[in-house]
């Protein structure tokens, strides 16, 4: 039943989701994020994530990487329940963040030594080293 919509944003962008449903009696709406966390007064924080007063729209502002998740309704009215036959499925965006600052290191030839790179990013990034142009072969 579900016909995924996928939506890909930046950090910090905003995004509107729409439900689109009708019928004969104007229906009453409660949106989900993910399949059990209804969105309600509750799960609205700092005015981020507001609702119309119609309930027909979801908006998210300044989007954080922790809304990524997909959000549905359900609609309901004196005829029944009917779940969105469209999901949508939002996917937060960010750059490559250097969690620690590289510095140069002095190390004798031939000894063992630890390089350490950390990185955030979402969808996340395959990490390569390289040495004077060649790429290094590295262990985990």
């Amino acid at each position: 039943m579900w016909n995924n919509a996928q939506v890909f944003i930046r950090e910090g962008d905003t995004v509107t989701i729409t439900c689109g449903v009708y019928g004969e009696d104007e229906p009453d709406i409660v949106w989900y994020k993910g399949v059990d966390q209804k969105i309600t007064d509750n799960l609205v924080t700092f005015n981020r994530i507001t609702i119309s007063p119609d309930n027909f729209k979801l908006t998210i502002t300044n989007a954080e990487l922790s809304d990524t998740a997909p959000y549905f309704c359900i609609a309901s009215n004196s005829v029944g329940n009917d779940e969105l036959p469209i999901s949508t499925l939002l996917w937060v965006v960010s750059d490559v963040r250097f969690s620690l600052t590289m510095t140069d290191k002095s190390v004798v030839r031939e000894d063992h030594f630890e390089l350490v790179c950390e990185v955030t990013s979402n969808p996340p990034v395959q990490m390569e080293w390289y040495a004077d142009g060649q790429k290094l072969i590295t262990q985990r």
